[in-house]
């Protein structure tokens, strides 16, 4: 599952996930008011102004995925106007580097009022994370650290709010990806649902069984945009499935499959660059509960 640039209702916008093993995330504390835009409308915007503002704020911190999932179905989520171009959340592309939308800004420069996008590049902040997280430090020293850096002004040429209105198209600025819309957040709510009341036992297929469950939309939609792809990720599933079959009933794995397939993956098993693609589309995080069943 990925929850990544979500805006939760408490107050803060999820960023990247930097751990697999433990699914923790950063995120941004970005407080929001009601605000009034040039065409006379309010629309609800970051509170403050610039970078500097934000810098005073101390905003980043680390929230596993589960504290997140229960935030959202406690707080909701913001969902933004689809009148907006460019909106908060939204990875986006500019001056051929990748921004996180972390927030809309009104201008207020000679009465303008423009809604403006305040944009962050977010490739260095989380690559300290990580490094950090694999040292000896403590999640608040962690975060302490973290925010130091940012006060000092370490991440202040990633940071940008470009004069443009997000109301209009900006031919410099392109939307890579949007925001996750309400329908796909709810899907997300589903899941979290179902991995929190499931009770996986030790079964034959459970593996399989878990990943169509939870995964069908994605896989569907893959086996119709990329079936090549497609095939790559059924035959590890199904390797995968084998081996956990074969802990759970104490036997050797076997994989049983027709004699062309079997030569092929032999061919190909030292190339397993397909699992690249195919990182992020699959919820596997479940793999963490079966690991203590078999």
């Amino acid at each position: 599952m990925n929850v990544e640039r979500i805006y939760v209702r408490k107050g803060y916008l999820v960023l990247n996930k930097i751990s697999e093993l433990s699914g923790q995330y950063v995120c941004i504390d970005i407080p929001l008011d009601s605000q009034k835009i040039n065409t006379g409308d309010s629309i609800k915007a970051m509170i403050v102004k610039n970078v500097e503002q934000l810098k005073g704020t101390r905003p980043f911190s680390v929230k596993s995925e589960t504290e997140i999932m229960d935030d959202v179905i406690l707080y909701g989520t913001r969902q933004n106007d689809d009148a907006f171009k460019i909106a908060m959340g939204d990875l986006v592309k500019f001056n051929l580097n990748k921004y996180t939308v972390i927030g809309i800004v009104v201008n207020n420069y000679a009465q303008w009022n423009i809604p403006t996008p305040f944009m962050f590049s977010t490739f260095d902040l989380v690559g300290d994370y990580k490094a950090l997280f694999n040292s000896r430090f403590s999640d608040e020293e962690i975060n302490s650290k973290i925010n130091d850096n940012f006060q000092a002004g370490k991440y202040d040429n990633q940071m940008t709010i470009p004069l443009v209105n997000v109301n209009k198209n900006n031919p410099e600025i392109t939307v890579i990806d949007r925001t996750p819309s309400d329908d796909e957040v709810q899907i997300l709510i589903g899941k979290y649902n179902y991995k929190q009341s499931v009770v996986l036992t030790p079964k034959e297929n459970v593996f399989i069984d878990t990943v169509m469950r939870l995964n069908s939309t994605q896989i569907d939609s893959l086996r119709a945009e990329n079936p090549e792809l497609y095939k790559g990720m059924q035959d590890m599933l199904l390797s995968v499935n084998n081996a956990i079959n074969a802990k759970i009933s104490g036997t050797k794995t076997t994989r049983v499959m027709p004699v062309e397939v079997a030569e092929a993956v032999v061919e190909e098993s030292e190339d397993l660059s397909f699992l690249d693609d195919i990182d992020g589309v699959l919820d596997l995080s479940f793999l963490d509960d079966i690991d203590n069943l078999v």
